[in-house]
């Protein structure tokens, strides 16, 4: 009789991101795993598209599974990015390991997690006040 060996595969999804703008909003859609190997295409991202002037900026992570320090690093840039401009980050509809990660860094004290588009917009709009959002 033959056995079979099986192992848990370890494999990473690829990370992408494309990037959306409305009119006070840059909306950056993620998908794959934000790891050492997801973290440079995503500062690449930001790069390539955000502007001097962009100030509200939301991550929808809805599709990201896994992230770590290298992750937690670009947005730790994106986040002093909006603040330095009177701006906020927001992340949106993470999945609860990822959310996790935040929690444990306590970043989720200086980043604002959305759950919806509709909710950031009244944010950036001035609508809703982001100190309210996040309990601060």
């Amino acid at each position: 009789m033959d056995i079979m060996k099986t192992e848990k595969s370890t494999q990473r999804a690829p990370f992408s991101a494309t990037v959306e703008r409305e009119e006070r909003l840059v909306i950056c859609k993620m998908q794959g795993d934000l790891d050492v190997n997801g973290a440079p295409v995503l500062r690449n991202v930001f790069i390539a598209n955000i502007e001097d002037k962009d100030n509200f900026i939301v991550c929808d992570m809805s599709d990201v599974s896994y992230i770590n320090s290298a992750g937690l690093g670009v947005f730790v840039g994106i986040h002093k990015h909006t603040k330095d401009r009177g701006g906020q980050l927001m992340i949106l509809t993470p999945q609860k390991t990822v959310k996790r990660v935040f929690k444990i860094t306590s970043l989720d004290l200086h980043i604002l997690f959305v759950d919806s588009l509709d909710e950031a917009r009244r944010i950036a709009s001035g609508e809703t006040r982001a100190e309210e959002q996040s309990g601060d």
